[in-house]
C-alpha cells in the first residue's frame, strides 16, 4: 500500500465536496473553491466533474493538455487566470461540511483528457491519489457506501 500524498492545503486549485445526498443519479451537493465564498451546487458526479473543470478553465489552472473537440458549436477557449488573482483568495475551505461526506480534491493535473490529483475523505481522514475523474468519482461513491461507525 503506498503512502498518500500530503494535501497542499493553500493550493489554489483546491475543492472542497460536500455531499449531500445519494440519489439514482449518483451523489448531489455542492462544493466551494479558494476563490468564492458561495457554494457550487451540482446534481450528479457527472456534473460536478462539468463544473469543476469549467472552473479550472476560468483560473488558467491547472491547464488542459488537449482541448475538448464537439460537434456543433465549438468550445470557448480557456481563459488565462485574471491578475491578482492570488490575492482575491478569501475561503480558506476549512469550515463546510456536506451532510453525507465532506472530500477535499486537489486536481493537480488535467492530463490525457482527464485529471490526476489527490482526495481526502475528511470524516474518515483518508487520503487517496486518483489518474482519473472517474477514479475520483468511484472513490467517493464507495466512501459513501461505508456504514458510518457511531
Amino acid at each position: 500500500m503506498e503512502l498518500p500524498v500530503k494535501l497542499n492545503r493553500s493550493a489554489a486549485n483546491l475543492v472542497r465536496v460536500c455531499v449531500a445526498r445519494k440519489g439514482t443519479a449518483g451523489f448531489e451537493g455542492c462544493y466551494y473553491h479558494r476563490y468564492s465564498e458561495q457554494a457550487v451546487e451540482f446534481i450528479s458526479p457527472d456534473d460536478l466533474v462539468q463544473r469543476m473543470d469549467r472552473m479550472f478553465d476560468e483560473l488558467g489552472y491547472p491547464q488542459r493538455t488537449v482541448q475538448p473537440r464537439s460537434f456543433g458549436t465549438q468550445p470557448q477557449e480557456a481563459k488565462r487566470r485574471e491578475p491578482g488573482m492570488e490575492q482575491k483568495q478569501i475561503n480558506d475551505l476549512e469550515t463546510q461540511k456536506g451532510e453525507l461526506a465532506t472530500f477535499v480534491v486537489h486536481v493537480m493535473y488535467r492530463q490525457n483528457a482527464t485529471w490526476q490529483g489527490n482526495i481526502l475523505w475528511a470524516e474518515a481522514d483518508k487520503e487517496c491519489n486518483f489518474r482519473s475523474a472517474l477514479e475520483m468519482i468511484k472513490l467517493i461513491d464507495s466512501a459513501l457506501d461505508v456504514p458510518k461507525s457511531n
